[in-house]
């Protein structure tokens, strides 16, 4: 009976033991499935992998691409528009060209766009401004000269076709003016228009003295300004207002073959019958600098004074 006992508690004990060990066995396999482990770490890598490099290659092409069109819309507006033309022209905004008697004829106002305001005489001794608005996204820009391809009046008219040429040559301390007009095409008369011709824009810390030398209409800067018919006239009649105290209210000119000038001055009185007669002021005869002589008297004369 004892033997049967022990007999039976070995046999107990070896099927415990085979149990666990089958036990044992069994977990190993369920727990460590290597094969398909490894087959998901490799898809969860491979994924991983190449949503990184889409998501990498997205980035750098819209990285790129904002990058590109920026670069392109800030080239532009560098090359174009107005308001980029106006900061680089606003260093000389006040920039004034003179009359050689010290009078204003021209000055640029260039902070908030590109204007040149204009000083005339018209049929009276005072001066009338008028402002023309050169157009900065037209314009074109070549080195420091700007040439200008469309360009308003005081009225916002756009006059453009009555120039042939208009450029604007930056330098040190000193802006060019060089203007080509169509004369068919003036209208207002030339006393009240930019005439063609060459004109030296200097800086406001310049002040122009009375009897102020300009290289306008001249390749020398030592050269004296020279003037139109139609400006001559209106001198000769501001000169004989400041000699007088008179303003004749005409003046014709004309052009002499030695390049010389004759300048009549002179009022229209009426007759009361319907008819006029000419009651003669002055007559000058002067070269284009405006000095010459009084034909009347035979005095010396400067207009420009």
């Amino acid at each position: 009976m004892k033997r049967k006992r022990e007999i039976f508690i070995l046999l107990m004990a070896a099927a415990l033991v085979l149990a666990m060990c089958c036990l044992a066995g069994c977990g190993q396999k369920k727990d460590a499935p290597a094969p398909k482990k490894a087959s998901d770490n490799k898809t969860q890598t491979t994924q991983s992998k190449d949503t990184d490099q889409k998501t990498q290659n997205t980035g750098t092409k819209d990285s790129d691409k904002k990058a590109q069109n920026t670069g392109t819309k800030d080239s532009g507006s560098t090359d174009g528009s107005s308001d980029s033309k106006s900061n680089i022209y606003a260093k000389y905004d006040g920039y004034t060209y003179y009359l050689d008697n010290g009078d204003v004829k021209y000055r640029l106002a260039t902070k908030d766009g590109f204007r040149m305001h204009c000083f005339f005489q018209s049929d009276s001794p005072e001066y009338t401004e008028v402002v023309y608005t050169m157009d900065l996204d037209s314009a074109v820009k070549n080195g420091n000269i700007l040439t200008i391809k469309k360009i308003r009046d005081g009225n916002g008219k756009d006059i453009s076709d009555t120039f042939k040429k208009l450029t604007y040559t930056f330098e040190d301390k000193k802006v060019r003016m060089k203007v080509e007009r169509d004369e068919s095409k003036l209208a207002g008369g030339s006393g009240d228009n930019i005439l063609s011709g060459e004109y030296a824009f200097i800086a406001p810390s310049e002040k122009s003295p009375k009897k102020k030398t300009s290289d306008a209409g001249s390749g020398s800067s030592d050269a004296k300004t020279k003037y139109t018919a139609g400006e001559l006239g209106k001198l000769a009649q501001k000169y004989y207002k400041k000699k007088n105290d008179y303003y004749p209210p005409e003046a014709d000119v004309t052009k002499n073959n030695d390049g010389t000038f004759t300048i009549h001055l002179y009022e229209k009185v009426d007759n009361g019958d319907g008819t006029y007669h000419t009651a003669t002021s002055a007559w000058y005869k002067v070269d284009e600098f405006g000095t010459g002589k009084n034909e009347i008297t035979n005095e010396t004369v400067d207009i420009t004074e």
